[in-house]
């Protein structure tokens, strides 16, 4: 299975809109993946190597431009106006490589909030490109019934318990997964309070411990701070279906558990729920 596959609910099948450019690093292992998935959700790509590149070939209809930045060396603001000119209706996307990691995204021109970490693609990318053809399916699942919260203490499960409780899913917390005290979960959500950055050997075994004994389909989470490529690889790899970094949007995580589900949007949208889910601290 694709890695985008892997990390994303969304459809395969591109509606026929604008065009979608991508402008920079593609082959990079942080770009890889965001790269297969807008190629596999935009009707029509085109590829730029460079700002310089895309403003000497120009493309038609162009609704979405994401342009990648692998170092803290800002693009250069001409060249940047260069493209806001030629394409004055295209949203500006700019995902950041992991040379940039302490560096703050900003909300300012000509990127406004469109600005994220490779590693965040999964949680926004969809609605960023509905206007290159990105849509969500119907997720085929129902509300989960249970999900099992892998962390180091209480105090870092708790308020997902409580998210989890919002759309009326059990939940339980352990700090050691073992089959021999629970079993058949639905999801698990692995936070990395405990479930560290390993190989795929070690994640092998960390969900072996916890599903040996389960007889249908179990949905993994893994919640981190800022995966490495390689991490990312081996988690996917091991038997991860999806990865959040954290902050992670509210949502996004609310999806693991009751995909396309109206209780979802009710939750996310009330008062107490904020836009990212903090994870306290143990």
């Amino acid at each position: 299975m694709n890695a985008f596959a892997e990390e994303s609910t969304l459809s395969t099948q591109p509606q026929h809109t604008g065009t979608l450019m991508w402008i920079g690093q593609r082959d990079d292992a942080e770009f890889r993946p965001v790269f297969a998935f807008c190629e596999s959700q935009s009707a029509q790509l085109a590829w730029r190597s460079s700002l310089h590149d895309a403003a000497s070939r120009p493309a038609r209809d162009v609704a979405c431009i994401v342009i990648t930045r692998q170092t803290r060396t800002e693009h250069s603001p001409k060249q940047l106006q260069q493209i806001c000119d030629a394409y004055p209706d295209a949203t500006l996307i700019q995902i950041l490589g992991s040379l940039c990691e302490g560096e703050r995204p900003r909300n300012t021109d000509p990127f406004g909030p469109h600005t994220i970490y490779w590693y965040q693609w999964n949680q926004f990318l969809t609605s960023w490109l509905a206007n290159c053809g990105a849509i969500q399916t119907t997720d085929s699942r129902s509300v989960a019934r249970s999900v099992a919260i892998v962390a180091e203490s209480m105090s870092s499960a708790d308020p997902l318990m409580d998210l989890a409780a919002s759309v009326g899913t059990a939940a339980y917390w352990c700090r050691t997964p073992s089959a021999h005290v629970a079993r058949n979960f639905d999801v698990i959500w692995w936070d990395d309070s405990v479930a560290r950055a390993a190989s795929t050997a070690v994640w092998q075994r960390r969900i072996e411990t916890i599903t040996s004994r389960s007889n249908h389909p179990t949905h993994h989470v893994w919640m981190t701070h800022c995966p490495r490529a390689q991490d990312r690889q081996a988690a996917l790899r091991g038997g991860i279906d999806i990865l959040l970094n954290k902050p992670y949007r509210i949502e996004s995580l609310l999806q693991t558990i009751c995909p396309q589900q109206p209780q979802c949007d009710q939750a996310a949208s009330q008062p107490n729920a904020h836009s990212f889910a903090p994870v306290r601290a143990a």
